[in-house]
């Protein structure tokens, strides 16, 4: 087993990341959600602002340690994870980030685990194109915030380690929730309201492509025929 995997990381960094401020905490998304929104975690800092996170782990056959890494999004089961994190981003701005350790090999793991911010690059979903559902993407990062998307016409930079948490210093990320070990259940909350908004968006617009190409399902049927469109339009859900 890799010792430097998905949840290894991930837990490492949050308890880095909460170590920073006093009266802070995490919150671990289950199943469910996770594959509703595409977010793995998130924190609440003081002074009172929520950061949602997906880390992700390097490829660990490619890549040098703390140098520069490649990594995969967009590749759970159903190949969607990037379009719904970016349906969130796009709403709750600044909130929602990828995190990227540099990290490839399990020794540098071991060796680095007690300081893994400075080698992690995060960068906003936001800032990353929607790109479409079906299949996933290749990013490679290097150390200084910079990436270039292998699969897709698309590059930028995100931020180092060092300058993500001068950015929650400062304010420049996350955005904030009330007082109270609450608020950040119930911005979570609103997020989930937020993803069934846009789930029922989806088929909406599934439904009114099926109506452009079936017009007759806008007219009033009776009968065998009326019971056709309403089991058609049952099967879009």
């Amino acid at each position: 087993m890799r010792i430097a995997n998905e949840r290894t990381l991930e837990l490492n960094i949050t308890h880095q990341l909460l170590s920073l401020y006093s009266g802070s905490f995490a919150v671990g998304a289950t199943q469910e959600f996770e594959s509703k929104t595409g977010v793995d975690s998130g924190i609440r800092t003081t002074p009172y602002r929520a950061i949602l996170f997906q880390y992700k782990a390097s490829n660990p056959r490619k890549g040098t340690d703390g140098v520069e890494a490649h990594f995969l999004i967009n590749n759970n089961k159903r190949k969607d994870q990037h379009v719904k994190l970016h349906r969130l981003a796009e709403r709750f701005r600044n909130a929602a980030f990828y995190g990227f350790p540099l990290v490839v090999s399990d020794p540098y793991f071991q060796a680095n685990a007690s300081s893994l911010i400075p080698v992690t690059v995060f960068i906003g979903v936001d800032r990353l194109p929607r790109f479409s559902e079906g299949n996933p993407h290749r990013i490679k990062v290097f150390s200084n915030g910079a990436y270039i998307v292998c699969s897709e016409p698309h590059e930028g930079r995100g931020i180092t380690g060092e300058e993500f948490i001068a950015a929650l210093k400062t304010r420049d990320v996350g955005i904030p929730v009330e007082h109270g070990k609450q608020s950040l259940v119930s911005f979570i909350e609103k997020l989930d309201h937020a993803c069934r908004e846009a789930e029922l968006r989806q088929r909406l617009i599934r439904i009114a492509f099926f109506h452009e190409r079936e017009p007759f399902v806008y007219t009033l049927r009776f009968g065998r025929e009326r019971a056709r469109t309403d089991e058609i339009q049952r099967r879009l859900f």
